[in-house]
C-alpha cells in the first residue's frame, strides 16, 4: 500500500483525526526528506516569516488565556476534567457519525458543564458555618455570629456562582469555540 493510499484511507476512516494525522505525517516526510538531501528545502520570505511567528505567537497566548480561564472558573482539577469530559461527549451526541453519537449516548452524565450547578467554596463554608452556628446555639455570642457570618458567606458563594456561570457562557464558551 503506497503512503497516498494509507493517507487517503487514514483520513477517511478517522475524519478530522486522521487529516490532522496525514497533514503531521506529510511533514515529517518532508522535513525528514529535506534533512536527508533527497529533496530540496522549501525556502521562504521575511514577511511569511514574519506573520507565521505572529501566528505562532497568538495561538500561544490564545490557549494560554484559555487555559487560565477555565482555571479561574474551576480550581478544582477533578471537577474541570468532569466538566470537559461531559463537555466533549455532549458534543458527540450531535455529531454527524452514527457511531460516535451512539457511543455518546450510552454514557450517563450530566449535560455540559456543572459550572452554574456546583456548589462554591464559599457557600460551603457559610453552610457549615450555619449548621455550627445552629448545633451551638443561637443563643451564644458564637452561635449567632457564626449563624450571621454563614448567612453572609452563602450570599457571597450565591454571587460567585452565578459570576462564575457568566464568565463562562458570555466569554470562555465563545472564546473557546474559536479555538
Amino acid at each position: 500500500q503506497s503512503t497516498g493510499d494509507f493517507g487517503a484511507s487514514l483520513k477517511e476512516g478517522l475524519g478530522t483525526l486522521g487529516s490532522m494525522s496525514v497533514k503531521g505525517f506529510d511533514r515529517a516526510k518532508q522535513f525528514s526528506q529535506e534533512k536527508m538531501g533527497s529533496a530540496v528545502k522549501t525556502e521562504y520570505d521575511q514577511d511569511y516569516m514574519a506573520l507565521s511567528g505572529r501566528v505562532e505567537s497568538t495561538r500561544t497566548w490564545i490557549n494560554s488565556t484559555s487555559n487560565a480561564a477555565r482555571n479561574f472558573l474551576q480550581p478544582n482539577v477533578g471537577a474541570r476534567l468532569e466538566d470537559m469530559f461531559n463537555e466533549k461527549v455532549t458534543a458527540a451526541e450531535g455529531s454527524n457519525n452514527q457511531n460516535i453519537r451512539e457511543l455518546a449516548s450510552k454514557i450517563p452524565i450530566r449535560k455540559g458543564s456543572a459550572i452554574d450547578k456546583r456548589q462554591s467554596y464559599s457557600e460551603i463554608l457559610g453552610a457549615t458555618m450555619k449548621q455550627g452556628g445552629i448545633e451551638i446555639g443561637d443563643s451564644t455570642q458564637a452561635g449567632q455570629s457564626l449563624l450571621e457570618v454563614g448567612t453572609t458567606f452563602e450570599k457571597i458563594g450565591m454571587l460567585e456562582r452565578e459570576y462564575l456561570s457568566d464568565v463562562y457562557s458570555k466569554f470562555f464558551k465563545p472564546f473557546s469555540n474559536h479555538l
